[in-house]
């Protein structure tokens, strides 16, 4: 193109704001990009912020509830030894004495039919000596 003195180029006839010829567009579309960097970083750090606090409190909650569940525990571990204890106590002969004592409950001999006796009688009752016998030679019986 050819410029000639009074007349004018289409480029030149573009307000560009200034004299050096810059365009604001371009600087426009630059800082937008910038801010939406910052505003992305910012917000990834503000998630990750976020997620740490929320997890910080669901770890402190567990913590708690473990800590009842190992006294839990505990009490119930001492509560069976305490019963275990009373249990060899209430089943020591003295205990029992005192219960026969107590309820006038004297000691007699069992009957004929609450007895009960188990025997090893071989298979083969008169061929088998008396010294030797295997474990599949003999048989309990209950008398």
């Amino acid at each position: 193109m050819i410029l000639t003195a009074g007349t004018k180029s289409r480029q030149s006839g573009k307000n560009t704001g200034t004299a050096s010829g810059f365009d604001p567009g371009i600087h426009f579309k630059a800082a937008l990009i910038a801010v939406f960097n910052v505003v992305l970083i910012l917000s990834v750090i503000f998630g990750i912020a976020t997620a740490r606090i929320y997890l910080n409190g669901k770890i402190d909650k567990l913590d708690n509830e473990s800590n009842k569940l190992r006294a839990e525990l505990q009490r119930l571990q001492l509560e069976t030894e305490n019963l275990r204890v009373r249990r060899e106590k209430l089943s020591s002969w003295t205990e029992i004495g005192l219960r026969i004592r107590k309820f006038g409950l004297p000691l007699r001999a069992p009957r004929h039919y609450q007895v009960k006796q188990l025997a090893i009688v071989p298979y083969n009752l008169g061929t088998a000596p008396e010294t030797e016998t295997s474990s599949k030679d003999v048989r309990l019986t209950l008398r």
